[in-house]
């Protein structure tokens, strides 16, 4: 009776566990913010399709790339060192980004942040473009 109580409890919870993951990801996919994720040697893990649509690169083509891979070299650099930084410090940052968008360069609020996990620290960020006459 016991194994049968706890096989019904693991269930449930695994049901919630299935249905959060399942909001969560819609979340990220309806988002008009990009949203991404890095591992710990820059490869892209994750992007949800607002960040694919800005790049104008489909998401499927992405995933598994660095920067230098997808972007001009000296902004490949810059973006390469904030990411270094996040995950030496372990600290989150916002910064203000120019990347190429939409056929010419877009300033965009970026806020990385380190997600650490069982396979040590990745790059996680959200990213929104910001309007033609913004200036700091």
């Amino acid at each position: 009776m016991e194994f049968n109580d706890n096989l019904e409890k693991l269930r449930k919870i695994s049901e919630k566990l299935i249905e959060r993951d399942a909001h969560f990801e819609q979340i990220l996919r309806y988002s008009k913010i990009s949203i991404f994720t890095k591992d710990p040697f820059g490869r892209y893990t994750y992007v949800n399709q607002e960040c694919a649509d800005t790049m104008q690169v489909p998401r499927e083509e992405i995933i598994g790339k660095t920067d230098k891979e997808l972007w001009p070299a000296d902004i490949a650099e810059a973006l390469i060192k904030i990411d270094s930084k996040i995950i030496i410090n372990k600290k989150p940052t916002a910064t203000v980004e120019e990347l190429p968008a939409f056929g010419r360069l877009r300033k965009f609020l970026c806020y990385k942040f380190p997600l650490i996990g069982i396979n040590g620290s990745v790059i996680g960020g959200i990213s929104i473009r910001l309007p033609e006459d913004w200036s700091a």
